[in-house]
């Protein structure tokens, strides 16, 4: 791999300006495109999102439908080679200690004057959505980076959306690594449509009050057009 090496006082100023933007992108362009799919969505529930992910990834979820099933989650398990599953646990168990370090407790309290105390209560959020992508590769990682912290924090409701493949199946390391991190309720679809299911725009998944998803141009322009539905 090839590192790229500046010396700021020996370039000229557009070059600064070009290294100030390199990591700048301009997705001005999809927010029309975001809008209808989001829309689509809300108007039409779940057609919408088995035409989209028909359309985006190739998979027909016609007969399958949007959620896996709890066979399916048993299959993806078994498939997993028995190296693979230690090497997940033994990295999800970091990542748990990680968190588990940075829990507070359920209150805390200080007297600030005789007789006068103050303090902090903290309570999870009732629920929340996490996005775990599939297109390039496995990334059963994103699914316990996102999902344990969830746990720990009691979180009574964690719906997690990822794409399917053109067979319409999920990722098996990722199913596996969900049913490690407590979660069952799994959609297959992604991209905006995805976005918008935790949305609570198909009768089946009402609101998630937070969304994790890693970074991407559409997943980008979404907070703000979902801004007073989901954080």
């Amino acid at each position: 791999m090839k590192i790229n090496v500046f010396y700021w006082e020996k370039l000229d100023e557009k070059q600064k300006a070009d290294l100030l933007v390199r990591a700048e992108a301009d997705i001005s362009g999809l927010r029309e495109s975001v809008q209808k799919i989001l829309t689509a969505v809300k108007e039409e529930g779940d057609r919408a999102l088995i035409r989209f992910t028909r359309d985006f990834d190739g998979a027909d979820l016609e007969e399958t439908g949007l959620r896996v099933s709890k066979k399916e989650i048993a299959e993806a398990v078994a498939q997993i080679p028995e190296k693979v599953k230690k090497a997940i646990r033994f990295s999800m168990e970091n990542i748990q200690r990680f968190h588990d370090d940075q829990k507070a407790g359920p209150m805390s309290l200080s007297e600030i004057r005789p007789g006068v105390h103050a303090g902090e209560r903290f309570t999870p959020i009732p629920s929340v959505g996490l996005y775990v992508p599939h297109g390039r590769g496995s990334f059963p990682s994103v699914m316990y980076m996102l999902a344990v912290p969830a746990r720990i924090a009691a979180v009574p409701r964690v719906v997690v959306v990822t794409p399917p493949d053109r067979e319409g199946r999920v990722d098996p390391a990722t199913l596996y690594t969900a049913r490690l991190c407590g979660v069952e309720e799994i959609y297959r679809v992604g991209g905006a449509p995805a976005d918008r299911l935790p949305g609570a725009f198909r009768p089946a998944v009402k609101d998630s009050e937070r969304r994790r998803n890693p970074p991407g141009p559409e997943l980008g322009l979404l907070p703000g057009q979902l801004f007073g539905r989901t954080g």
